[in-house]
């Protein structure tokens, strides 16, 4: 896949299936993330090291992947983009809206499980990928083991608590990957 804009609730995604380099590597030329991302991706959870059964906030940290090149922080350049920022804050989130006008501006993909941000990408003409999708991207082109893939999506379902809706395009391969 080429540049794409990842929004909040797939890096948090990504990030809760412990293996976010690896997807972002596998699936992506080159994973921009918008400054105001960085500031809505605060925590996951994990499990408690008193309890196994609670979950509790883990601070997210993004830092080294920005460092090492797996991920290109950006923000808003330009009046084009501030004003199509500005035209699609009045549908949608900030941080969503940030995504989805440098995706549009610059010609790239957005990566967003958000039903109104995907209805407003694919009414722009702004090509969308999902946290399944990406999934199933890295599953096919890095070929990890079965039991990483099964792993990445219990991560995600329990860590992330995001689960695609059944009518998502690749809601049966998650289901039957996670079975596995």
């Amino acid at each position: 896949m080429r540049a794409v804009v990842i929004d909040t609730c797939c890096l948090i995604n990504l990030y809760a299936s412990q293996r976010l380099s690896a997807i972002v590597i596998a699936s992506i030329e080159q994973a921009i993330v918008p400054k105001a991302v960085l500031g809505e991706c605060l925590y996951i959870r994990q499990q408690s090291e008193e309890n196994p059964n609670h979950l509790v906030p883990m601070n997210v940290n993004l830092h080294p992947l920005i460092d090492s090149g797996v991920l290109l922080l950006t923000e808003l350049t330009g009046e084009v983009e501030l004003g199509q920022f500005v035209q699609l804050a009045a549908m949608i989130d900030d941080c969503e809206a940030a995504c989805l006008a440098i995706a549009a501006v610059r010609g790239s993909a957005l990566a967003t499980d958000d039903k109104r941000a995907i209805q407003i990408a694919t009414d722009l003409g702004v090509s969308v990928v999902t946290t399944p999708e990406l999934l199933k991207n890295w599953a096919e082109c890095a070929s990890p083991l079965q039991h990483e893939v099964t792993n990445a999506i219990i991560c995600i379902e329990r860590y992330g608590r995001f689960r695609p809706h059944t009518m998502c395009a690749y809601a049966q391969w998650w289901a039957e990957q996670r079975l596995l």
